[in-house]
């Protein structure tokens, strides 16, 4: 994960205004993988990604297997960051992703994952050369 926030809702201009918020910081991705929600399949993201030259991959359907790695950081996610929100005096959404994205840069991103062996900070950033 490059790039994340909370949201109250799910929806085409939630889903475009995540996108751009990650591919400004970070640049546009070649794939993008999403599961099979109704958002993930509208004509208006097809048309955005054939445009940009994206992948649209979405997972198969009635196979959890791609969803692994997406219900790991998802994990990760609550283990470390949520159960410290939970824990704190963070009362709105906004405090919220400011919490989220320095626990994401500085933590996230810092430290070894046990499956590569690498920071994510540094795998991503070798994807790019």
């Amino acid at each position: 994960m490059v790039e994340g926030r909370y949201y109250l809702k799910q929806s085409l201009d939630i889903l475009v205004d995540s996108l751009l918020r990650g591919w400004s910081v970070h640049g546009v991705s070649e794939d993008l993988y999403l599961d099979n929600a109704k958002v993930y399949h509208s004509d208006a993201l097809k048309a955005a990604c054939y445009a940009m030259n994206i992948n649209l991959i979405h997972r198969p359907n009635r196979d959890p297997s791609p969803g692994g790695l997406v219900e790991r950081l998802f994990g990760t996610n609550q283990a470390q960051f949520e159960s410290e929100v939970r824990a704190g005096d963070i009362l709105t959404l906004d405090q919220l992703n400011k919490a989220f994205q320095a626990w994401l840069h500085v933590v996230y991103h810092e430290n070894v994952h046990s499956e590569t062996n690498e920071k994510p900070r540094k795998m991503f950033q070798a994807a790019l050369l």
